[in-house]
């Protein structure tokens, strides 16, 4: 009875058992559905679509299990349609694993914008399809290959960009009065699944999601907890219960703290999965899947740890991150050295991770042990940019990569033909913070947390060729 629901059967399509039905006194236990409100590795839940979210998990590896049996079109339809998350009656929407990945809606979801910004609003759908589908740049992979692609992507940046929307989208409604905590369990749900039980820490090896991954490395490593448990879960898992505590308390602020040390820790499990991958491709770099899984393990962190290092984020990408070349090009040392610089400059706990990153003594290949540099304000200097309009307006910080973008206008306002102007419309440049193309598709995003972009952008545009209006 505890496994129909992997056969996706309810109580009521099973039925009664004759002789139950005849003798009410029998020793055979009535068949009970699993509550909607289910409990995850000792998270209780408030609101009823608990299950239905976590069901993702089953879904996730219906597809993995459907691509390794090309079956590929069945496959693409469970992640277009959905199979155990669907759910017609559930009025938040969420009917599949595509509709998860099309729909990002909080304009304060850094982790989803960098992406976008880094490869395309549509990469996530795109790489899913594709491995699915065998095109693109996994046309010449076997499908097991293809699975490690589909089931890694969904897993460790999909649904890692979902929960932090859910997240954030509770906070919002906690910031306007409202105590449902729908979005913060569906967080949880979307990054711990149903497989991983409703024992506190977890299963062993049941689960599917971003929770197991952490499982998985302390075993490996032999770092679990005494109880057998991942520390850095275990750290998650109360962040995770206090800040659904505060938002049913309306402290709004503290949910997000914990919100943000959620993030943290996902943060800590991406570096320590890299590593590890580092390790296995340093190994074997022929090994099919450990490619696999090394180009979208690095893939999932490179956007974000570009924010910190450029360098860094540059040496995983060139070592890990690309499809077609020999991985580890640089060496093993080379890499974690690049998630030093990371780990150092987010202050992870070193003591959380199960590879060795920290390590002082971690040499290079090539020599050395310097960690890369780190950027101080993402591409801006210290200092404050010039006045503008005769010094008429004096900013207070520095945001010439927006000035920057004044040349990108110019060229587009000067050039001879569409085709041209357009280029420069989807280049990117890379003396600027964002290309002109997403900062349209970030515009809200920008407004809210730099209130001085369209005072720079639209009204005091600095320009040696402007025709005297803006300047």
């Amino acid at each position: 009875q505890s496994l129909y629901i992997c056969l996706g059967v309810t109580c009521n399509q099973v039925g009664v058992p004759l002789f139950a039905k005849d003798n009410p006194n029998s020793s055979i236990s009535d068949c009970v559905d699993p509550p909607d409100k289910i409990n995850l590795v000792g998270y209780t839940p408030t609101s009823d679509a608990m299950l239905q979210s976590a069901l993702v998990d089953l879904d996730v590896r219906t597809i993995g299990t459907l691509i390794e049996m090309e079956a590929f079109q069945t496959a693409f339809d469970v992640y277009s349609m959905g199979r155990f998350t669907r759910d017609d009656d559930n009025d938040y929407g969420y009917v599949s694993v595509k509709d998860t990945a099309i729909d990002y809606t909080n304009v304060d979801n850094m982790i989803a914008q960098d992406f976008a910004n880094q490869f395309g609003k549509n990469f996530v759908d795109d790489t899913i399809t594709a491995s699915i589908m065998g095109t693109d740049d996994y046309s010449d992979m076997s499908p097991r290959a293809r699975r490690v692609i589909a089931e890694a992507t969904m897993v460790l940046i999909l649904l890692h960009q979902y929960a932090i929307d859910a997240m954030l989208t509770g906070i919002d409604y906690c910031n306007k009065g409202d105590q449902d905590t729908y979005w913060w369990d569906d967080a949880v749900a979307s990054l711990i699944g149903w497989a991983e039980g409703t024992d506190a820490g977890g299963s062993t090896s049941n689960g599917y999601l971003f929770y197991n991954i952490a499982q998985y490395l302390c075993r490996v490593s032999g770092t679990c907890n005494i109880a057998g448990d991942s520390e850095v879960n275990r750290q998650m898992m109360v962040a995770l219960t206090e800040g659904k505590n505060d938002l049913l308390a309306l402290k709004c602020d503290s949910a997000e703290t914990y919100m943000k040390d959620v993030e943290v820790l996902l943060d800590t499990i991406l570096v320590d999965l890299v590593a590890y991958y580092a390790e296995q491709l340093d190994d074997d770099p022929s090994d099919e899947n450990n490619v696999a899984h090394g180009y979208i393990v690095a893939t999932s962190l490179i956007p974000i740890m570009e924010k910190v290092s450029q360098e860094a984020a540059n040496s995983i990408q060139l070592n890990m991150g690309k499809l077609g070349v020999t991985p580890m090009v640089d060496g093993k040392n080379v890499v974690l050295l690049a998630l030093k610089t990371y780990v150092s400059a987010q202050n992870i706990n070193c003591d959380l991770l199960t590879r060795d990153i920290c390590s002082a003594s971690l040499q290079s290949d090539v020599g050395g042990d310097e960690i890369f540099p780190i950027i101080d304000s993402g591409n801006d200097s210290q200092e404050s940019s010039a006045g503008l309009l005769s010094d008429q307006y004096i900013p207070t910080s520095n945001i010439d990569h927006i000035l920057n973008l004044t040349d990108q206008l110019e060229a587009i306002e000067s050039a001879s033909d569409y085709s041209t102007a357009f280029d420069i419309y989807n280049s990117d440049d890379p003396g600027s913070l964002k290309s002109l193309s997403t900062d349209s598709l970030y515009t809200a995003g920008s407004f809210n947390t730099n209130p001085l972009y369209p005072i720079y952008m639209y009204a005091l545009w600095q320009s040696a060729n402007g025709d005297g209006i803006m300047d």
